[in-house]
């Protein structure tokens, strides 16, 4: 749409949604001719998509985040009994348990957001990610990994900064760590796991030096990079990397999703 500021794409296989500061649009994966509708939504103002078992999640920073039921328009509020609003990520196990991260720490909710508990409350959580019965977080600071359900959480990948954009891919996680200050010019860096969240390993080091490393996707057997120099791509994990499409400017990054072979790309508007 039109002169909308989007901070977000998601795609789920038959939708495209973009979360943006006037509202939540979304369209069919399928059209070609890209024409949007607006969900109804409880705030225009949304931060960030996140997928469910059954139905979406979307956050509004500082107040709070809202589940959608499936072919109902209706958006539920998960957050009146969670003490702090600023969910930055939110994931929902094969389960229906539901983790969501804030600035005071992670939260837990095994009855559809009715209660919550406080399962880590040293720092601020940035992104969520499970592959099997591990559970890994990135964190300020490093990355965080449970394999009791996220009762219990050990520090992994420390010294790096701070770890965000963290994703379940092909064999592994992905995330992005920010260097300890990019805003100090330090660059940031892409690290996968192999292990189960155990250890990680840097995969950047056939990346140009860029500052910001905005976000990275797997789709196909390709990871996709979004930099301030453009979007990298590697089908060796990250041994070379190719430029496929370069920014028109130095502040120009992107926001990434995928659909199948189909690699979505928003500009980001601003953190």
């Amino acid at each position: 749409p039109a002169k909308i500021a989007v901070g977000r794409v998601f795609a789920d296989g038959n939708q495209v949604y973009l979360a943006s500061e006037s509202g939540l649009y979304y369209r069919s994966a399928a059209l070609v001719a890209p024409v949007w509708a607006k969900e109804f939504f409880p705030d225009d103002k949304i931060t960030n998509i996140f997928p469910g078992q059954n139905g979406l999640y979307a956050s509004i920073y500082s107040s709070g985040f809202f589940k959608g039921l499936p072919g109902t328009g209706i958006w539920m509020s998960m957050h009146d009994a969670l003490k702090d609003k600023t969910v930055r990520s939110v994931l929902e196990t094969p389960e229906g348990i539901v983790f969501v991260g804030c600035e005071s720490g992670l939260y837990k909710s095994a009855d559809s957001g009715n209660s919550w508990k406080q399962v880590f409350a040293e720092t601020e959580i940035n992104s969520l990610a499970m592959s099997g019965d591990v559970l890994v977080c990135g964190i300020t600071g490093g990355m965080l990994r449970s394999t009791d359900g996220g009762e219990h959480w050990d520090r992994v990948m420390t010294g790096q900064g701070s770890a965000y954009g963290t994703k379940r891919i092909e064999g592994g996680f992905i995330t992005i760590a920010d260097g300890g200050r990019w805003q100090d010019g330090k660059p940031n860096k892409l690290f996968i796991s192999t292990d189960e969240g155990k250890t990680w390993q840097r995969i950047d080091a056939g990346l140009p030096l860029v500052r910001n490393i905005n976000d990275i996707v797997q789709a196909g057997n390709y990871l996709f990079c979004s930099t301030d120099a453009g979007i990298f791509r590697t089908a060796d994990s990250g041994k070379t990397w190719e430029l496929v499409r370069a920014s028109t400017d130095e502040n120009e990054t992107f926001n990434l999703a995928v659909s199948g072979r189909i690699v979505y790309a928003v500009r980001v508007f601003g953190c």
